[in-house]
């Protein structure tokens, strides 16, 4: 309730800093080394009044897009130090109002690093990252984008059957520190094999599911689990799965 901490036991002859977060504002300490010297030091870490950060999300229309997952994420990096960790978490989480408006308080602009803006926005459209935002007065507008659709069937390696109520995942292959590197699955499979994906974007992505081996002939040289796939280029497969013993998925003889 005095706002003290205390940060102990710390390894002498190294260079450390302090990172405290409140909601969406940080604030961090120069850096402090500590040897046998100086084996303990104080400091004072004071919340400065920041910058809000709005904007509009929209959708390919124009649109307001409300009830969207936004989220604002700090990274730290204390340049021109030799052995510096770079250090990020995400600062605060909001939803769009329903004129698609969010908005993030007293964000601190001075930070040693960058802040990056997330928008998880569900089915059908493509999650978004943005880097290094500015940290302005002005609104940052953000417009939507329409995701690829990917279809597909589950069949029983074995018998040919369907497998109905089982999670097929999608990693993508190339993700450069993409937000959204993994596609959501509308559903389970249905009784028939079937799933969707509605938010994947312009990348190749790995196809997998947890309980079971993908057999595909042309997958043949590939890690037996996975099957990759770009939505541009096809967007309704057939999964062909050997079950693990263990699983409790079972096949389902068509009517």
């Amino acid at each position: 309730e005095t706002g003290k901490f205390y940060a102990s036991p710390l390894p002498l002859d190294g260079e450390y800093a302090i990172i405290a977060y409140r909601d969406s504002t940080w604030i961090t300490s120069e850096p402090i080394k500590l040897d046998q010297k100086n084996p303990i030091q104080e400091i004072d870490l004071k919340f400065a009044e920041g910058i809000d950060i709005t904007g509009t999300i929209t959708d390919p229309n124009g649109k307001a897009f409300p009830n969207a997952d936004v989220t604002l994420a700090a990274n730290i990096r204390y340049d021109g130090y030799e052995n510096a960790q770079s250090w990020g978490r995400n600062s605060g989480k909001t939803k769009t109002d329903e004129d698609g408006k969010y908005v993030f308080k007293n964000v601190n602009p001075k930070i040693p690093g960058k802040y990056t803006i997330r928008i998880e926005a569900g089915p059908d459209y493509q999650n978004v990252q943005m880097e290094e935002i500015p940290i302005t007065k002005k609104p940052l507008d953000i417009q939507m984008h329409k995701g690829y659709v990917l279809t597909g069937t589950l069949i029983d390696n074995e018998t040919g059957w369907p497998i109905p109520d089982a999670f097929v995942y999608a990693e993508a292959t190339e993700k450069n520190g993409k937000y959204g590197d993994y596609g959501s699955i509308e559903l389970a499979t249905d009784k028939n094999g079937k799933f969707k994906f509605t938010n994947l974007d312009n990348r190749q992505y790995h196809l997998y599911l947890g309980d079971g081996q993908i057999t595909n002939d042309n997958q043949s040289r590939m890690n037996y689990r996975q099957f990759n796939i770009n939505p541009t280029q096809q967007n309704d497969i057939t999964l062909r799965i050997k079950l693990y013993e263990w699983s409790k998925l079972k096949p389902r003889k068509p009517d």
